[in-house]
């Protein structure tokens, strides 16, 4: 909720979602059911954008240079956080959207499932991941990583500086490849750089948005929140990925619009659409 120009930015769609196809990643609201968002705190936002199933809010939205009228049909929606699958060649198939409190622990249930059935190459899918759980970051990388390897360093106030390690005996061995892009960000970028810096899977597809900061979140009396950054974050090697972000591998260029097209079809069929995906599992097989 911007304050200054009082709209609502839109960071992020959820697939399935009632605002898929409908809003737009960066996305300004500046009006909800006609009603200017000007003095509103979040919480009488949130209820303007709530509702029963079936009802329509109706959105003004700032998009670019355009102004656009749209409307939503308020309905429930399942959220697939994770996605598996096999795709041909018995290669392993792993979509993280989002790193929550569960990401470690459902990669490492899909991972062992894979293993359980001879499958032991895996493509890990973190496009369109911006990020979430820092310490969830951290533990997906300890899952492949052996015991005393730096997984990230970091920086705070004061020269405190911070190293983490693998504290894992027993790391699952696999072989990876993990799949970025533009939109993968903060804690995802925690763990395809401890997988890049070991060698553990080359990263393919386009450079990472360069998210190597550490923050922290204060609510506001007026119920406002603001965000300071606390600290930074290195790669294992001691490389910052700030703003340059992390340079994969094998740089494939991809057309976001035919990708999200492409997601619709079945895993086998996204092979011969999908570049980015088709190069790892190439690289795989």
């Amino acid at each position: 909720l911007n304050r200054g120009d009082a709209s609502l930015t839109v960071s992020s769609i959820l697939l399935g979602s009632p605002a898929d196809g409908l809003l737009q990643a960066f996305d300004r609201i500046v009006r909800i059911n006609e009603r200017p968002l000007r003095g509103m705190g979040p919480k009488e936002v949130d209820r303007l954008l709530s509702g029963e199933a079936g009802d329509t809010v109706r959105l003004t939205v700032v998009r670019d240079v355009q102004v656009i009228n749209l409307e939503m049909v308020i309905r429930q929606f399942g959220v697939e956080n994770l996605i598996d699958d096999v795709l041909p060649d018995g290669v392993g198939y792993i979509a993280i959207k989002k790193i929550t409190k569960d990401s470690s622990a459902e990669l490492k249930a899909k991972l062992g499932e894979l293993l359980d059935e001879g499958i032991s190459k895996a493509i890990i899918d973190l496009r369109g991941n911006g990020g979430g759980v820092f310490i969830e970051g951290l533990r997906m990388a300890e899952l492949v990583l052996a015991k005393n390897q730096v997984m990230l360093h970091t920086v705070q106030a004061g020269d405190k500086v911070q190293r983490y390690v693998s504290a894992n005996d027993s790391p699952l061995r696999m072989k990876l490849v993990a799949l970025v892009d533009s939109d993968t960000a903060s804690a995802s970028e925690i763990f395809a750089s401890a997988l890049q810096a070991h060698g553990l899977a080359p990263l393919v597809g386009t450079t990472t948005r360069g998210k190597a900061t550490m923050e922290k979140t204060f609510t506001l009396e007026n119920d406002y929140r603001v965000k300071f950054i606390i600290g930074a974050l290195f790669e294992p090697r001691g490389k910052s990925w700030q703003e340059s972000g992390l340079r994969p591998d094998f740089h494939i260029a991809a057309d976001k619009e035919q990708l999200k097209l492409a997601a619709k079809l079945p895993l086998s069929a996204r092979i011969e659409r999908d570049a980015q995906l088709r190069a790892a599992w190439r690289l795989l097989r």
